[in-house]
């Protein structure tokens, strides 16, 4: 299984967010062999013979010289590739399983949503022009080769709605600061706000995965922090009448300026703010019948190896419980149960030892009625 620590290699993850991340793009050489297992050409066919059927219109799209390229059904997207075209497959970790699991992984680990599309381009055909992401990403080249000349941003990180996004005219050609081909097992990092060209080189397809990387902002934070404040009368209140005198409307921004002060200090505002986050967050590996509803006793799986499952999950103590978040989830626990859920959601743990996880905790009913209900919300797992 690839995680994010895996894509990065060579490069540590302590390296990569201290010097890389946000301010550079970066080219990661790696192996020939490093993606082989993620996505085979009979792997990618699959998933695209069992989806363009249903999302032919919504999640296809295809370029030829910055040009959009229009299709009507399958017969129209293979012709149009052998003029040239980019094929252009979005969010394919949401119908791929592989890639899906790469995902759950990567989300898990880094605490941030992720999305994949899939590029498959003719060489020496450009798809799309010079421009800009709104978000970081990390290009995972799987087959052929790709050329990337990478610029620095015109707008200091910017967001999709943005007043001057798409406004602003690109930096100059000797403004270039990268410029690589992506060969297979080569990863490609570029931090939002950063102008980039490309164009597949070589004889044969190039095919590569922009993992798009949705880090959180402030302005996802203040949104959240909105969210929770429809929920105070004082904020859901109507200001004085402009008919009225002007001293009381300022006096109501003092109000709401001291309670929103009061709401920004409180000492668990980001433990919730995260809480809210993961419980939105995709659940790509979800299903786990038939221990969802049956099979998911203690008895059933004693003598079983119970691993964790991707499930991305945020765990935090407030008063007197552990609770755990996960995507549509929300478990609590009672305190007594701090150290086993600390040990099965230790990032070195894969495979629960059972004999280890009773050792830290004297209730061994808890512990058992902990396990089933954990199974039986798909975040344990039998092996």
């Amino acid at each position: 299984m690839q995680t994010f620590k895996d894509l990065l290699k060579p490069i540590s993850v302590q390296d990569f967010t201290d010097n890389i991340f946000y301010k550079t793009a970066y080219h990661i050489k790696g192996d020939k062999s490093k993606f082989k297992d993620l996505l085979s050409w009979e792997d990618l066919n699959n998933t695209l013979n069992t989806s363009t059927s249903e999302n032919l219109k919504t999640k296809f799209r295809m370029y030829n010289n910055r040009e959009s390229v229009l299709f009507n059904d399958t017969f129209d997207m293979i012709k149009n590739t052998q003029k040239g075209a980019t094929l252009i497959v979005e969010d394919i970790d949401r119908t791929n399983t592989k890639l899906g699991k790469l995902h759950d992984s990567i989300e898990k680990e880094i605490g941030e949503n992720t999305r994949s599309n899939l590029y498959l381009a003719f060489p020496s055909v450009r798809g799309f022009g010079i421009h800009y992401d709104t978000h970081d990403f990390l290009i995972l080249q799987l087959f052929g080769k790709k050329r990337w000349k990478v610029y620095p941003s015109t707008i200091e990180q910017p967001l999709f709605h943005l007043k001057n996004h798409a406004t602003t005219q690109p930096p100059s050609e000797d403004t270039m600061y990268l410029d690589c081909v992506l060969e297979p097992g080569d990863v490609l990092y570029v931090p939002k706000g950063h102008w980039h060209e490309v164009i597949a080189e070589g004889d044969e397809l190039s095919v590569h995965l922009t993992l798009a990387m949705f880090i959180r902002t402030g302005i996802d934070f203040l949104n959240w922090v909105t969210n929770e404040l429809r929920e105070i009368p004082l904020f859901r209140s109507s200001f004085p009448l402009t008919t009225d005198k002007e001293s009381k409307s300022i006096e109501h921004i003092k109000e709401l300026n001291t309670a929103l002060s009061n709401i920004l200090n409180q000492p668990d505002i980001y433990e919730s703010f995260m809480q809210s986050r993961f419980a939105k967050f995709k659940n790509r590996t979800a299903f786990n019948y038939p221990y969802h509803i049956f099979g998911n006793s203690f008895e059933q799986n004693k003598n079983n190896q119970i691993i964790k499952s991707l499930t991305p999950v945020h765990i935090s103590t407030k008063e007197n419980q552990i609770i755990i978040t996960a995507p549509r989830t929300l478990i609590k626990f009672p305190k007594d149960l701090k150290k086993a859920i600390d040990y099965i959601y230790d990032s070195k743990t894969d495979i629960i030892d059972m004999e280890y996880l009773f050792s830290v905790c004297d209730n061994k009913k808890l512990v058992e009625n902990t396990l089933e209900k954990l199974i039986t919300e798909g975040l344990l797992r039998k092996k």
